[in-house]
This record gives structure tokens, sequence and C-alpha cells, in this order.
């Protein structure tokens, strides 16, 4: 839509109204006019089918990777490179999406971002080496992390504060979407692996992406801003940000998957991470004082409760997909069930997440009391955690499915929530970039927490198999036929000794992941609360006030203002035209909506007009 005008007769009527009405009147306009009864039910299923799209790539892989890495000859090393240069081309790029969005428009970042994607899983598919599929897995995480991060932003973009925690919620539960379909992941990657092929895969994706492709032609219509030209691209653009964002995080990936094969006690391993992690602290201070559109908003390192959020979604980051990618080894290496049958052990797991996510989305929105779910989420995932160091190669069915559903419950409660009090503290023209930015911490999590975790389980491997009496041993397992071959060492003694030691340096990781999340639980309790009902805009960002002259002078111009397709809260208050705000408030006979700006700058806030001056902590 283009420029609307309100007559002074309409302008007469509205001013009759409260001014939280007229205020709250003004956003939902903005918000709801092309997507309540329209077409809202086709982007959001648009949406979740793109993000289904890159936790279908994540999870499925898991089971089928033993097979994979026995066809194509893998090493050790190369067999956690198929996971990790998927999330380190996903943690390098994703924070950029947002920035990019902001100057280029959503819809064309989302559908470039499945498109490569869609071109990847082909070209994974068809893969006839490892250094191959390695490749083309890190274009895969190019689509990823575009697809994730740009379906969380357009959510953000066309769904209230309010009424934000229930579809987060489905995204969140997306992880359980694809638990549903693939494990139906894992149970998907099994039989794909275990009755045809592998690379059917990679194949599954094309007929997805393709559809998700149409849906987001046809019916995804958001144009919040116009296009920015290239000149204007280059002024703003943090080219330098991103340059070192994606030198220091691809040296401690790098610097970890070097200890996966040599151990920490590498002098090239340690180099790589020192000078990654002393890169990524220089970084942080470029973003705080560039004068560019900096890629992680400054403010975010500001406020201690945005940077707890931020630490807090990495370490249950690094435990949970780490896990997920770890636990199908148990199953496979430990009991010797096959590719399917892991997938159906794991079923407790993928499915309690999904099954737990959507409707703690819903009591969010319903009643708030984020912070507690939070904390209750951290909190059954450490006990979950804990009790996963009893399972081991003896250990009952029951234990090895109770204990997993335990930890799906935790996170489940607690994977969406801190995302939207990160948005509720941070300012709505910051909303993409915060977005992006937690997804990052996500993704960091889960590429180091993979890396981590390969290089401990083989470090303890080592350390405990090569010390058994008439055991050689050969290397940290990599494939189905090393898994299979656990359960014919001879004889029966030696093989419980194997296997027992295989399933205490499995059960290391365990020991990491509980203290994680208990770090998690802790740091809960310092962060303040915030206000689902507004959408936090500085003062430095609102239009200036208007002199008692120009007051006078315009009283009976028409109000101008922009109508967006698709806009929400968030971005739609960011994108009014800079004249509503001017005009409303100037107007001699617009007694009421003088009144609510005066309001709004004692005390800073507005209720449910969706506009602050600062984040409020409302303890």
């Amino acid at each position: 839509m283009g420029e609307t005008e309100l007559p002074p007769s309409d302008l007469e009527a509205q001013s009759k109204k409260s001014p939280e009405e007229t205020l709250s009147k003004e956003s939902e306009g903005l918000v709801d006019t092309s997507l309540e009864g329209k077409n809202f039910a086709v982007v959001f299923s648009a949406l979740i089918l793109c993000m289904f799209l890159a936790a279908l790539d994540q999870t499925i892989i898991s089971t089928a990777l033993p097979s994979i890495a026995s066809d194509l000859h893998a090493t050790s090393s190369q067999y956690s490179w198929v996971g990790t240069s998927f999330m380190l081309m996903t943690t390098t790029l994703t924070p950029c999406y947002g920035r990019l969005s902001d100057m280029l428009g959503r819809k064309i970042i989302l559908e470039m971002s499945v498109l490569i994607f869609m071109i990847a899983s082909a070209l994974c598919g068809a893969a006839q080496s490892m250094q191959w599929l390695i490749a083309t897995r890190a274009l895969q995480g190019i689509g990823a992390g575009g697809i994730m991060s740009m379906c969380t932003v357009i959510i953000s973009d066309i769904v209230p504060m309010s009424e934000r925690g229930k579809y987060q919620g489905f995204l969140g539960g997306v992880w359980g979407i694809a638990s549903v379909l693939g494990h139906v992941l894992p149970i998907l990657g099994g039989l794909i692996t275990d009755q045809s092929t592998w690379r059917w895969c990679f194949f599954i994706n094309l007929p997805t992406c393709g559809l998700a492709l149409v849906v987001l032609y046809f019916f995804l219509d958001i144009k919040t801003r116009k296009m920015a030209t290239w000149p204007e691209f280059k002024k703003v653009f943090d080219f330098i940000g991103l340059g070192l964002l994606m030198v220091s995080l691809g040296c401690i990936v790098v610097g970890f998957e070097q200890a996966t094969d040599h151990g920490f006690g590498s002098p090239a391993s340690i180099a790589l991470i020192v000078v990654g992690a002393a890169m990524f602290g220089v970084t942080i201070g470029h973003f705080l004082t560039t004068k560019r559109k900096a890629i992680i908003p400054p403010r975010l390192f500001k406020n201690p409760t945005t940077v707890l959020l931020l630490l807090m979604s990495y370490l249950q980051a690094f435990s949970f997909l780490s896990s997920t990618f770890y636990l199908p080894i148990f199953f496979q290496g430990i009991k010797g069930t096959s590719a399917t049958m892991s997938g159906v052990h794991l079923l407790s797991f993928s499915l309690t997440v999904s099954a737990v996510s959507l409707p703690t989305g819903w009591l969010i929105s319903r009643y708030g009391h984020i912070r507690s779910f939070i904390r209750v989420g951290y909190a059954i995932a450490c006990l979950g955690f804990g009790l996963m160091n009893l399972m081991n190669e003896s250990s009952s069915t029951a234990v090895n499915e109770i204990f997993p559903l335990l930890v799906g419950v935790g996170i489940g409660m607690s994977l969406q929530p801190p995302l939207i009090l990160l948005q509720a503290a941070m300012p709505v023209s910051d909303m993409a970039a915060t977005s992006s930015s937690f997804l990052l911490t996500r993704t960091l999590g889960a590429t180091t927490g993979i890396s981590i975790s390969g290089a401990v389980l083989s470090t303890s491997l080592a350390r405990r198999l090569d010390r058994i009496d008439g055991y050689t041993f050969t290397g940290t397992p990599t494939t189905s036929d090393d898994y299979h071959a656990l359960q014919l060492v001879q004889p029966a003694s030696v093989r419980q000794e194997v296997l027992h030691g295989f399933s205490e340096s499995l059960s290391m990781l365990f020991k990491i992941y509980c203290p994680f999340l208990g770090a998690c639980l802790l740091m809960s309790f310092f962060i303040q609360r915030y206000s689902l009902k507004e959408a936090y805009v500085p003062k430095s960002e609102r239009p200036p006030a208007q002199s008692p002259a120009s007051v006078a002078e315009s009283s009976a111009a028409p109000i101008r203002m922009h109508i967006s397709p698709v806009t929400t809260t968030s971005a739609a208050t960011a994108t009014i035209d800079e004249t509503i705000w001017s005009e409303l408030s100037r107007r001699p006979s617009e007694t009421t909506l003088k009144s609510s700006q005066d309001e709004f700058q004692r005390k800073g806030t507005e209720k449910d007009g969706k506009l602050r001056e600062e984040p409020r902590s409302i303890e």
C-alpha cells in the first residue's frame, strides 16, 4: 500500500477516543490491515516450513552419519567436519542477515537463503567424497543461517510482543516438528540409511524447498522500507565487523576441530583458539565503537540482562544440540542398535521438546511469568543431564528413555523464552539484528559444543580403551562398521570392558552439559523482568518536538502515514512515518493525544501504546 491520508473528520472522531485506545489502534492498523483474516495463516505456515528445513538437516544427518562415513571412507576429523562445516557457516553468517534484511528487505533474503539451501542439498546428495560433502554442507549452512534468522525476524515483525510467546513457541517446537517427521528425523534418517541410501537424507529436502519457495513468492508480502541502493549500502553496512567476526569464529572452530584429531595439547589447536578468542574480543570492541550499523547492536553488551540472556543461550545450545549429535552414538555404539532403532530410542528426547515448547509459548502469552518458565526449564534439564550419567551398557530401556525425556521437558520450556525477553529489552530499531545475534549464540554454542564434545570423547576413549588388556585401540569409532565391531570383540569379558569404557567416555559429555545448565539456572535469577506489552523505542530515535508556531501553522493539515502490508508491533512502530507522531502530538484540538505524549515523557512508558523511552524492568 502507499500513503493514506486521514481527513479532519476522521481525526476529530479519533481524538474523542482515549489516548491508550488511539495509540493502540494506530499500531493495530499497521499490523492487522494485511494479515488478520487474510494471509496470516499462510505466511506463518511458510515460515514454519522454512524453519523446518534448517532443523531437518541438522538432525537427520546424525543417525545417517556412520553410514555416510563408511561409504565415503571418512577419517575421524572428517566425520565431525560434516556437522561442524554446516555449523561454522551458519555461525559466522547468521548475525549479518538481520542488518542485511534491514537494508535489502526480509523477503529477498529469505528466498535466497531457501534457494541456496536447496541447491546445496542436491549437491550433498550427489557427493562422491568427504571433501565434496563437507564443502556442500558448508553451503547448506549459509542457507540455513539465513532461514533461521529471517524466520525469527519475520515472526517478530508480524506478531505483537504480547502474543509473540505462542508463535515463537511454534518456532521453538520446530525441532519437535522436525522430530515428528524424522524421529521422523532420526527415524527417517535411519530408515533411509538402512533401507535405501543416505543420499535421500539430502534429496528429500528438494520438494520441501520447492514448496516453500512457491508459498513465499505468492503469499509473503513484506515491504517494511525501500531497498537500499549500493552507495547507501556501502555507506552504512559494517564490512569490517563482519570480516572480524568471521575470521575470529573461524579460528575458534578450526582450533577445536584440530583438537578433535590431535588433542588439546596440540600447539596449532591452542594457537587457533587463543587467536580466535582474542580477535572475538577485538570484534566486540569494534561493534561498540563503530559509526556504522554494527552487525551486533552495541546495546546488547551494555545491559547486564541482555548479556546474561546471550550467555544462557550459548550454554543451552552447547549442551542441547551437542547431545542430539552424540546420543545416536550411544545407541549404535554401546547398545548395538541399527540407525533406525537409534532414532526410535531418541523419540522421547525429541518429541518432548516440541510437546513442551508449544504450550509454554501459549502460557507465556496468556499469563506472563516468563522468567519462571526459564528457571524451571533449566532446573529440569540440569537434572536430566545429571541422571543421563547413569546410562551405560547395562542400563534398561526405561532408563534410556526417561532420562532424555527429562532433558526434553527442560529444553522445551526454556528454548524460546530468552529470545522473547531479549526482544522486550531492546529497541525496535535493533529487533532484526538482536534476533540474529541471539541465533549467533545458539549456532556458536552448537558449533563449539560439537567440536569440544568430539575432542573430549576422543581423548577419553584413547585413555580408557588403550589400557584394556587384550584389546587394540585403533582410534575413535566413526562408521557403522566400527560400532558393529564393538559388539563382536572377544572374549566377552574384554567386550564388556570396551563397552564400559565407551559408556564412561560418553558420560563425560553429560558431566559437562549438566553444570552448564546449572550455570544457566543460576544466571536466570539475575535477569530483570520486562513488560511484554511494550516495545522499546529510545528517546534519541523519536521525532523532535515541534515549536508553538509550527503547531498553529499545521493544525488543519491531514495526517499522512505509511501502511506496510506486513508489519508488527516491533517493526511497524519503528517504520511509522515521522510525521504521524509529530502531527498527532502538536494539534491543539487533540488534547488527549498531547496529554498522552506528556504522560509518556513523564513515565517513560505508555500502557498498551507499545512505545517506551527506555527498557523498563517491572519487578
